[in-house]
């Protein structure tokens, strides 16, 4: 199946992120770019000498006037040669031609200091991109939002985190769920309590979500981390301890790219923390990314005093608390020619059926366990059918408090916002399609 370049996309990313070149042989600096720099201290100066730009890269050779001041001429230099050079490597994406397979990146930086200076340059560019959270939504008192939320424990009644008291009142029995499910990854999982945190941290940052980098860090605070280890997590990524790397690095890929992690990595994963660990990483990261995303959507803020610490509480079972009425809207005939996506009309039904019969073929990564192993490992409640589908054989067979917790979200989330199926398989496919996600 023909994919879209996830370096292509990188490339043109990093492209949108360097000066425009509105002018011919001029480089003007964009608001964000701007923003970065002075992020970084650096700042026009009346004085200093302008460089014009005959090519893509900016030359001192060159004098006439072109807005680029001298101390931003290295920085834009380095800005092209990193993108050029590709993010990963050293090798420049190149959009694939038609008929012809995309070229393996070529291994090893051609300019090792441009890579470096020039993920420097990317972390000023995130931190100036930064999305500043405005809550989209009201938010309720504590006290009212407890005496909607149907949910009971030794934390019950105590400060709500932002999110909670803005989903109490559309979705509270969802809240509930979703309250019990951040306890479970913040305080119960069966990761070790640092490596968790620190996993959730590399998530938010590679997310851009301050929400959650500040929940992982107060967190790890929590689990004993010292101020220097945070210092280390939170700094160059080339230092982070080679003991955690691998999960580390992982946890970023499977949030930026998550479609190329790799056979042999997640067998390095699984030799090293076994399959019941890596299970409980894989859910972490699911938990993050889908909170992250939610979080930055409300636009939510860290509370006053810092986040608040996971609330030890569960969802009360048969409670049916009022939500407000949903006004479904009218039924939209679209037609068929603005539902084509021309990357699928190259297949038809016969090739798509052998690209699946292909991925039935190739060896799972994870064992998969049986039914009655399953069973065995199941939290206490009404009897259930046996399962086949195989993601869900594996998340209970290796991680049942985590995915039952998760289930409990989205099943109260269906009875609560009864959304229309058929535009809710329509997202469904849309977020699968972005992720370039098979299943």
């Amino acid at each position: 199946m023909k994919r879209r370049s996830p370096d292509k996309d990188r490339w043109q990313q990093g492209r949108r992120l360097l000066p425009s070149t509105r002018e011919p042989n001029k480089i003007v600096f964009g608001p964000r770019l701007q923003r970065a720099l002075e992020a970084a201290g650096l700042r026009l100066k009346d004085k200093e000498p302008m460089y014009s730009v005959p090519s893509r890269h900016p030359s001192p050779a060159s004098r006439p006037a072109s807005g680029l001041p001298c101390s931003l001429l290295l920085l834009s230099l380095l800005l092209l040669e990193l993108f050029e050079g590709g993010c990963r490597g050293g090798h420049k994406p190149q959009a694939p031609a038609t008929g012809h397979k995309p070229q393996a990146p070529a291994t090893g930086p051609r300019h090792p200091r441009v890579g470096a200076w020039g993920l420097s340059v990317l972390t000023l560019l995130d931190e100036a991109q930064r999305p500043r959270p405005t809550s989209r939504l009201p938010s309720l008192p504590d006290d009212e939002a407890w005496k909607i939320l149907p949910a009971a424990g030794k934390d019950a009644g105590k400060l709500l985190p932002a999110w909670a008291k803005a989903l109490a009142r559309p979705l509270p029995a969802t809240t509930a769920a979703m309250l019990r499910l951040d306890y479970l990854h913040r305080a119960a999982s069966p990761l070790d309590p640092k490596l968790r945190g620190k996993m959730r941290w590399v998530a938010a940052r590679a997310n851009r979500c301050a929400y959650g980098e500040a929940c992982a860090l107060a967190d790890l605070r929590r689990a004993g981390a010292k101020e220097e280890e945070l210092k280390v997590l939170t700094g160059d990524a080339s230092r982070w301890p080679a003991s955690e790397r691998d999960a580390l690095t992982f946890a970023r890929k499977l949030t930026r790219l998550a479609h190329l992690v790799g056979d042999d990595e997640m067998a390095a994963l699984v030799k090293r923390y076994g399959e019941k660990q890596v299970v409980g990483m894989v859910l972490l990261l699911a938990y993050a990314n889908f909170q992250d995303r939610l979080l930055l959507t409300l636009g939510v803020e860290v509370e006053p005093g810092g986040p608040r610490p996971p609330l030890d509480v569960r969802p009360l079972p048969g409670t049916q608390s009022p939500v407000p009425s949903r006004k479904l809207p009218p039924p939209v005939k679209t037609p068929l020619e603005d539902l084509k996506d021309p990357e699928w009309a190259e297949f038809d039904f016969p090739a798509l059926q052998g690209l699946v019969d292909r991925q039935r073929e190739r060896p799972g990564r994870i064992r998969v366990p049986s039914w009655d192993e399953v069973r065995r490992h199941l939290p206490p409640g009404p009897p259930r059918k046996p399962l086949k589908i195989r993601w869900s054989l594996v998340c209970m067979g290796y991680q049942p408090e985590l995915a039952s917790a998760w289930s409990a979200c989205t099943s109260n989330f269906g009875r609560e916002a009864r959304q229309d199926r058929v535009f809710e398989e329509s997202l469904f496919w849309v977020v699968t399609r972005s992720l370039q996600c098979f299943y």
